[in-house]
């Protein structure tokens, strides 16, 4: 259960921070400011799509534009900036946890392609059941 909440809650971290930049009404945030925040928020969906140690790379580079949101000077950035770095910082801790999507759709391990021609050749069909090696 705590693994399925650090998830939730780094995820809405990373997402509000990043918001916050792109409902600031001032304009006086540095010129990098949006291009992390956008950065952030594509990491975020990212950090749902992958598994391991790209996920581990990812959480990381949430983590720095985190801290480069901080640097934004206006008190808008540093703001999303913590509330990034914090929810970055939480999802380096505890993704390698996390389940990862898409796992049921991936591909059995079947025969080599070699014996997969061979099957044909010999005039057997290579995906009847009694030719598909069980996991």
């Amino acid at each position: 259960m705590i693994n399925h909440r650090s998830r939730i809650i780094a995820l809405l971290m990373i997402l509000a921070g990043a918001g916050l930049v792109w409902f600031n009404a001032a304009e006086n945030l540095r010129n990098g400011t949006r291009a992390l925040s956008l950065a952030a928020l594509a990491a975020g969906g990212a950090l749902l799509a992958t598994k391991g140690r790209a996920r581990r790379l990812i959480a990381f580079a949430v983590v720095v534009a985190g801290v480069g949101l901080t640097l934004g000077g206006n008190s808008m950035a540093i703001l999303s900036g913590v509330f990034v770095t914090i929810g970055g910082g939480l999802a380096l801790v505890t993704c390698p946890t996390w389940p990862v999507m898409g796992v049921r759709f991936e591909r059995a391990p079947v025969a080599d392609d070699l014996d997969l021609w061979a099957a044909l050749d010999r005039g057997e069909d290579p995906t009847s059941p009694k030719n598909t090696p069980r996991p």
